[in-house]
């Protein structure tokens, strides 16, 4: 996950503007890494810019929290998912779920 944020830092120093695909890479890196605090900090990024987040933007980012135990914020997106109007699928609900069962809920 060092490498694409790496990757990402570049793309902005050389003044090339990340599309959401982009950042669902990075946010799925930091996931799988565990860092689910620099996946929430890219989902923040795409808010931030009033970018498009989609299922997979959603997902990973669940996903990343589920790894990292925070069981909270997962529910927090999975529930942002709805007021955002971005359908959801097997893999949304299946991280929300496991991320309960880490959090003992």
């Amino acid at each position: 996950w060092d490498y694409a944020l790496l990757v990402f830092n570049e793309m902005a120093q050389s003044k090339i503007e990340p599309n959401t695909n982009i950042v669902n890479a990075a946010i799925s890196a930091c996931g799988n890494a565990g860092a689910w605090e620099k996946a929430v900090h890219f989902l923040s990024f795409l808010g931030n810019r009033n970018m498009q987040m989609d299922t997979i933007t959603f997902s990973a980012a669940i996903s990343a929290c589920e790894r990292g135990s925070a069981w909270e914020r997962a529910l927090l997106f999975f529930s942002e998912m709805a007021q955002n109007i971005v359908d959801s699928n097997a893999i949304t609900h299946g991280a929300a779920i496991s991320a309960c069962r880490k959090g003992g809920r």
